[in-house]
């Protein structure tokens, strides 16, 4: 079960057990395998850089040499001064004084995309998808590259899916019209595409461009990067650029969809405050129930709902020692329902954050420590203005009769789509009947009542 969802797995099996669970009589030798939630156990883990490297984005094995073996080699599979080297040369890019210098493009971006959204019932997670892109391609590449964005983001998604294919695992053969085939063929298009983009002169600035940083740079070894390594970090830094961001901006609405009440008092807090257009970076993302809608949303719904680590090299953790190979599962989906933290956990309560103040391994969508995520502020800054430039236009409400299953491939996402009906602000929303939607998505939390409590 745990392999069809973990998610739920977690949940059911092993928070009733304990915070910190080891499985044994796997015929793992002296390596030991520790599931943990418990927020001490994932500050030891977290704060382990030099012996613990984390675990990939694209789990598929393949042959020796493939475009699949080169973009599953990125840096985020990196521990030590070879990660040290790595957060040294993106920092430029999504650390909190960049992304303020550029608040007024991520206004403008995303303020632009939303303006091309038109009334009626969307797949919002593609909505999402696409918006996100652009603000994080153009980061990361220039906004005078976007020709060529639409096509990274399919590309990446399509890889990425492929290889969260259960019949790419369980049926291995490269063979043409299996699952495994079409995922190699993926990563070679991927690969390629990244390539060709690199041997093209940029009209970006060359100290803003993500090729161009990566090719002027050195390793912990002192080498330069290759064409591989580049190509694999460049998909990874994408991927996980926008993805995040668009599968959290896709649960907030939904979750405001779920609970009128809430939307109706942010739509009440943003009219307040003014139009996106006319804001500042100051005032936006102070405003307090903006901030704490998008906490709780992540709290619920955890973009990542839990980290896995594998030890590199024997070491001591907590007092205890570990054999290289040794893996940990530090859960934020299971951190996050600590009802010793958050009362009443599967409830969807954004009030609460007006009075508590967990510590940043007791709250941890976006990792902790020297696993946290750098672009966190990123994603925080573009979730608060995508809400806002959306919220000024439509109010959500999911169809009735409509089915929202959701899907773990490294993030928690929806499997096929996520339907929402964007309705014009001055217009009444359909009638919303708690039950009339179904699906996967509702085993992670208690819809509250029409008026819920604050806290």
């Amino acid at each position: 079960m745990f392999a069809l969802d973990p998610v739920g797995s977690l949940y059911r099996h092993f928070l009733p057990v304990g915070r910190a669970i080891e499985i044994t009589r796997l015929g793992r030798g002296p390596r030991r395998l520790l599931f943990m939630c418990d927020p001490e156990c994932n500050r030891q883990v977290l704060l382990n850089t030099k012996g613990m490297r984390t675990s990939g984005l694209w789990p598929l094995k393949s042959p020796q040499g493939s475009a699949q073996q080169n973009l599953r080699s990125h840096p985020l599979k990196t521990h030590g001064s070879d990660q040290a080297v790595f957060h040294e040369l993106i920092d430029p890019y999504f650390n909190r004084g960049a992304i303020n210098q550029h608040f007024g493009d991520i206004r403008r971006i995303m303020v632009a995309e939303i303006e091309h959204w038109r009334p009626g019932v969307h797949d919002f997670y593609k909505l999402a998808r696409r918006c996100t892109e652009q603000v994080a391609f153009s980061l990361l590449f220039g906004v005078d590259e976007n020709a060529r964005f639409a096509e990274l983001g399919d590309l990446l998604h399509e890889y990425h899916r492929a290889n969260w294919t259960p019949a790419s695992h369980l049926f291995p053969v490269d063979q043409p019209g299996t699952p495994y085939y079409k995922t190699l063929a993926r990563a070679e298009a991927l690969q390629s595409f990244l390539y060709a983009w690199m041997r093209v002169p940029s009209q970006t600035e060359p100290s803003e461009f993500i090729f161009h940083r990566f090719a002027e740079a050195r390793g912990a070894d002192g080498c330069p990067f290759s064409q591989k390594q580049i190509a694999g970090t460049v998909a990874m830094l994408s991927w996980l650029s926008y993805e995040t961001m668009a599968t959290a901006l896709s649960w907030a609405v939904f979750l405001l969809a779920q609970h009128p009440a809430v939307l109706a008092d942010l739509l009440d807090e943003l009219s307040a405050h003014g139009p996106i257009q006319n804001t500042e970076a100051n005032s936006l993302l102070t405003l307090p129930l903006l901030d704490a809608v998008i906490k709780e949303s992540m709290r619920l719904i955890a973009p990542v709902p839990f980290m896995s680590f594998r030890m590199a090299e024997a070491g001591d953790i907590a007092g205890q020692q570990f054999a290289r190979g040794s893996r940990f599962y530090v859960i934020p989906h299971l951190t996050h329902r600590l009802p010793e933290l958050y009362a009443a956990p599967d409830r969807f309560r954004p009030g609460r954050w007006f009075s508590i103040k967990p510590s940043a391994y007791e709250y941890l969508p976006f990792g902790a420590g020297q696993r946290r995520c750098p672009g966190a502020w990123l994603a925080m800054t573009n979730l608060k203005v995508a809400l806002a430039a959306l919220l000024g236009r439509f109010r959500p409400s999911i169809p009735a009769g409509a089915r929202i299953d959701r899907k773990y491939a490294v993030v928690t996402m929806p499997r096929n789509g996520l339907p929402v009906e964007l309705v014009p602000r001055d217009r009444d929303v359909p009638a919303f009947t708690r039950g009339s939607q179904s699906g996967t998505i509702f085993d992670l939390f208690t819809p509250e009542p029409d008026r819920p409590v604050l806290h």
